[in-house]
């Protein structure tokens, strides 16, 4: 989901990245407690009885044997309290009932905690909810893209965030589109749209932290600039990284069998991640550790828009210069 907002020359766009389901906290199932003492007080007469309109009051007493056995497997609870069951709804229903429980206080550490009261064999998973701001302006020579990495926001209790890809495709090559890709290999390399390979190749700039020996990709030489661009016949962009360059490494990705739309892009380390294995822990087993403080400046990429003469290699090395 993206939140629109209007700013100085451009406009904020926040990516909030959730692979959370929106009724997840539509209880599956709810102690009669619980509801009435802890949820219903909390809201308003109306939001009150539409709880109450999706939800039905089960009473093992009042049971017939079948179902009693039924209710005592599946919430355990119930043989000595009551408790309240969801009827069948539609998913904007389930949403809006879900957004009253959690006005009310309901969390997921609280409703994992009343599954665990009821017997409920269900556990909630938690999810990060990165909020990732990203500001794109127009400038002289074209648009920037910022991203103020210390105003990201998400769980950093439970999860971490190691990198970031900026605009992986923009500009990235159609299937039978002619065109070509400038990396920062040595003075500068092209690889065309219609090359294919099946590996990935990434270029650090000002070359590789010594400090660190693993390699997820494999490496081509050191960039000694941070930029990169893209051609497609009399149109391209040339592409400069302004801001958090020493954090980045471009990513040039082939067509093949997987990728159909070749496409070079920064990507940003925000915080160390290390991950290695031991001879004393279990068959394929790994460790990862993670450093304790992270890029917190900010990161900026200048798209420079190139038509004509000018969006080929040597039109790109002229608007560097």
């Amino acid at each position: 989901r993206v939140t629109i907002y209007s700013i100085e020359n451009g406009v904020r766009v926040v990516y909030n990245v959730d692979e959370s389901q929106p009724d997840r906290l539509f209880p599956d199932v709810i102690s009669q407690s619980t509801l009435e003492q802890e949820i219903l007080p909390k809201l308003e007469p109306e939001e009150q009885e539409r709880v109450l309109q999706y939800y039905v009051l089960n009473d093992y007493a009042q049971q017939s044997d079948a179902n009693k056995k039924l209710l005592a497997e599946k919430y355990p609870l119930v043989v000595e309290e009551p408790v309240y069951l969801p009827i069948k709804a539609h998913i904007s229903i389930r949403k809006s009932v879900a957004e009253l429980f959690e006005k009310a206080g309901l969390t997921l550490d609280g409703l994992n905690a009343e599954y665990q009261k009821v017997g409920y064999d269900k556990v909630l998973d938690k999810t990060p909810n990165f909020q990732i701001p990203v500001d794109y302006r127009l400038t002289e020579d074209g648009m920037s893209a910022h991203i103020p990495v210390d105003e990201i926001t998400y769980d950093t209790s439970n999860f971490y965030l190691t990198n970031i890809d900026l605009l992986p495709y923009f500009g990235c090559g159609m299937p039978g589109e002619e065109g070509y890709m400038l990396v920062p290999d040595g003075s500068g390399a092209l690889i065309d749209f219609a090359s294919t390979s099946q590996n990935s190749v990434a270029f650090p700039v000002y070359g590789s932290d010594p400090a660190n020996e693993q390699e997820d990709y494999q490496h081509g030489r050191q960039a000694t600039l941070p930029v990169f661009g893209v051609n497609k016949g009399d149109n391209g962009f040339l592409a400069l990284i302004t801001q958090g360059d020493a954090q980045a490494t471009i990513q040039c990705d082939p067509a093949n069998s997987v990728i159909q739309h070749p496409t070079v892009y920064p990507t940003f380390e925000v915080l160390r991640k290390e991950v290695y294995s031991s001879d004393n822990l279990l068959a394929e087993a790994e460790m990862v550790r993670y450093a304790k403080k992270g890029y917190t400046g900010s990161i900026e990429v200048e798209y420079m828009p190139l038509s004509g003469e000018d969006s080929g290699y040597a039109g790109m090395a002229s608007v560097l210069r």
